[in-house]
């Protein structure tokens, strides 16, 4: 799903420390809500692409339904 997402959009920011990933957070066990976070397997595989860059990871929760 992660990589699915990154063939559709590309989010284009100014700063560079931020890494910026749009989701929908309903497919577990990659991307899901707990305790009012995204987390899963994608959003740890996005944190440490953005760790390797030197970059700060922030999530938006958002629905793909067209």
């Amino acid at each position: 799903m992660f990589f699915d997402i990154l063939k559709r959009e590309t989010v284009v920011s100014h700063d560079a420390s931020v890494l910026v990933m749009g989701t929908n957070a309903t497919f577990k066990p990659f991307e899901y809500k707990e305790g009012g976070q995204v987390v899963g397997f994608d959003i740890d595989l996005a944190r440490e692409i953005a760790k390797d860059l030197g970059a700060e990871l922030k999530t938006e929760d958002m629905s793909f339904d067209g």
